[in-house]
C-alpha cells in the first residue's frame, strides 16, 4: 500500500513549479562538517536551542534562548574547519572595519564562541533574530494560499529591489 500525500499543484496548471524542501545531507554530521544539536541542548552554558531556523554550506542557524538575558537569538554554528574560521575572521574583519553607526543593515554577531565537534572545533556566532526565513515563507504561501509560482517570482524581485 503506498501513501497518497494528495496533489498540491496540478500537472495540467501551466504555471506549475516544482517544490522542494530539504534539510542539510545527514553526512555532513557524520564526518564531522556539522555540529550535531538537539532542541534542548545549551551551548556555552547559557543559549537553550529551541528551534533550527535554517541550513548552508558553510553553516546551520538555531533559533536559541539567551538563559542570561532571557532574550532569543540566532546562533550560527559554522563548519569545522578553515571554511568556518574563514566566514568568522570576514564578520570580524567588517565589525572592526565599519564604524558602528554606518553598519545599517548589516547583520553582524554580538558574540562568539567554540565547540569542540567530533575531529575540531566549530565557531558559533551569536546574532540577532531578524526574521523569517524568506524561502520557507515563500513556500508556505504556496501551500497555504495556493498562489500562483509567478506570483512569488514578482514578490522575489520586488523584495530584492527594496533591499538596502
Amino acid at each position: 500500500m503506498s501513501a497518497d500525500y494528495g496533489d498540491l499543484i496540478s500537472d495540467s496548471d501551466s504555471d506549475a513549479c516544482e517544490i522542494s524542501s530539504e534539510s542539510e545531507p545527514a553526512d555532513r554530521y557524520y564526518d564531522g562538517t556539522y555540529y550535531p544539536i538537539c532542541i534542548g541542548d545549551v551551548l556555552h552554558t547559557r543559549y537553550r536551542i529551541i528551534h533550527k531556523l535554517g541550513w548552508g554550506g558553510f553553516s546551520t542557524v538555531w533559533l536559541a534562548r539567551d538563559e542570561q538575558t532571557n532574550e532569543d537569538v540566532a546562533l550560527k554554528v559554522l563548519v569545522a574547519g578553515s571554511d568556518g574560521e574563514k566566514e568568522y575572521e570576514v564578520q570580524k574583519w567588517v565589525k572592526e572595519s565599519i564604524e558602528e553607526g554606518k553598519r545599517e543593515g548589516l547583520v553582524l554577531y554580538k558574540d562568539a564562541f567554540q565547540v569542540q565537534g567530533m575531529r575540531e572545533e566549530h565557531r558559533v556566532l551569536v546574532m540577532d533574530v531578524v526574521g523569517p526565513n524568506l524561502d520557507m515563507t515563500l513556500l508556505r504561501m504556496l501551500l497555504e494560499s495556493h498562489i500562483k509560482c509567478y506570483m512569488v517570482v514578482e514578490l522575489c524581485m520586488e523584495t530584492s529591489m527594496k533591499a538596502p
